[in-house]
């Protein structure tokens, strides 16, 4: 859930900025801890990502798009493997290409 925006950069190409918050449920069959609980497979975690996305209109029904997308775990998941113990959590970047087909109307 979040608010996005976009601003008309020329009559043909877009900038869409927007904010994400998200719940995510996290389950690992064969861990055998989670969250420093024993026999425990099931958890949850909190993420926000911010993300900008350029989109060129190639028609009236076709846009391409290229974005950059940026985010964190906000709670981090501990978890154990037999012997070795690890954990989800941290910050990532990506990018992305796209393309938008609108159907007409």
């Amino acid at each position: 859930l979040g608010p996005a925006y976009r601003l008309s950069l020329t009559r043909s190409l877009d900038l869409d900025l927007s904010a994400q918050a998200a719940a995510l449920l996290v389950q690992l069959p064969t861990a055998t801890s989670l969250d420093g609980i024993s026999n425990q497979n099931s958890s949850w975690t909190a993420r926000a990502t911010g993300a900008a996305r350029l989109e060129l209109r190639l028609s009236r029904q076709l846009r391409a798009g290229l974005g950059l997308e940026a985010g964190a775990l906000l709670r981090d998941v501990s978890y154990g493997f037999q012997d070795r113990t690890a954990s989800l959590g941290g910050a990532w970047w990506s990018a992305g290409l796209s393309v938008v087909l609108t159907p007409p109307r």
